[in-house]
């Protein structure tokens, strides 16, 4: 391997540092598995998510629907083929220690 290709997976092998916006305090939360990354996926912090799903390697793109008449950005999409996540405003995206990627659904009250 040359050394680009070394420096290279070596920052996708980092996670990013720091607090990333939207991204939740498990100190704070009611989720149990702290060792997983995770983030509330919102209008507000896609972009943000996005970026730091970006800094991991993993392709993301915004989820679009047609509603009220019109194509509408309504979540993010994670992943490419069979593996791939959808995470809709308000639910919570997971990265796992081992890579994978999943969503907890938003909860209603």
């Amino acid at each position: 391997m040359t050394p680009a290709l070394d420096y290279t997976r070596a920052l996708l092998d980092t996670p990013p540092p720091g607090v990333i916006p939207g991204q939740l305090d498990l100190t704070r939360s009611d989720m149990t598995d702290t060792d997983c990354t995770t983030w509330l996926v919102t209008p507000q912090t896609i972009a943000a998510v996005d970026d730091a799903v970006d800094a991991y390697g993993t392709y993301a793109k915004g989820f679009f629907e047609f509603v009220d008449g019109r194509t509408t950005v309504v979540g993010l999409r994670v992943g490419t083929g069979p593996d791939r996540v959808v995470a809709r405003f308000g639910d919570t995206l997971v990265r796992h220690p081992d890579g994978r990627w999943s969503v907890r659904p938003a909860t209603t009250a």
